[in-house]
């Protein structure tokens, strides 16, 4: 299935855009449509193993309208489904990274020399993958406020997160600072 914007000329009345929406919906290949009158544009979503672009064209035209590509509207549509890629691989990882964290003894049982002192980096490597691949977004965008003194939903969010990641790793990093960095976090940041 592909989407295709187009933009439209021609049309006089919201009966034109009724008229383009009736010949194209009985059109083979077409899946959907809808025109809009007032902003003279149309979104198609068909079939393109059955009819392509230049059908589509010719069968607006045929009804006494002039068709062309709504270039920008277009892009936005691939910028998405780009996005829409990018999320999802990153979500995947995400999920398998988590399962790893959240079994990470158990799995660690069934590698007979595994050195135990180093199970707690590990975790601490997974745990940041998942930080990083899934609120990247919102610690960038914590750090941006902060820098230019700004506030937005992410900073509260981002900075929790940049503070709870930087303790748990002072913490597997040199856990004899355990009590200090404990009563620091409750004594100071908490009251």
């Amino acid at each position: 299935m592909e989407n295709l914007m187009l933009s439209i000329s021609g049309m006089h009345c919201a009966t034109c855009a009724q008229k383009i929406e009736k010949v194209l919906t009985a059109t083979k290949g077409v899946l959907s449509i809808t025109v809009n009158f007032s902003t003279e544009n149309a979104a198609v979503s068909y079939d393109e193993h059955v009819i392509d672009e230049k059908k589509i064209f010719k069968v607006i035209e045929k009804t006494g309208y002039k068709a062309e590509k709504n270039i920008a509207a277009n892009q936005r549509l691939k910028e998405r489904r780009k996005m829409k890629k990018k999320w999802l691989g990153r979500i995947i990882i995400t999920i398998v990274l988590t399962v790893l964290v959240i079994a990470g003894e158990r799995f660690v049982s069934f590698i007979p020399q595994f050195p135990v002192q180093l199970l707690n980096p590990v975790l601490l490597l997974l745990t940041l993958g998942v930080l990083y691949l899934g609120a990247f977004e919102v610690l960038k965008k914590s750090f941006q406020n902060i820098i230019t003194f700004s506030i937005s939903k992410n900073l509260l969010p981002g900075t929790g997160l940049a503070i709870l990641s930087l303790y748990t790793t002072i913490l597997t990093i040199a856990p004899s600072l355990a009590p200090h960095i404990h009563d620091f976090f409750y004594t100071r940041l908490y009251v």
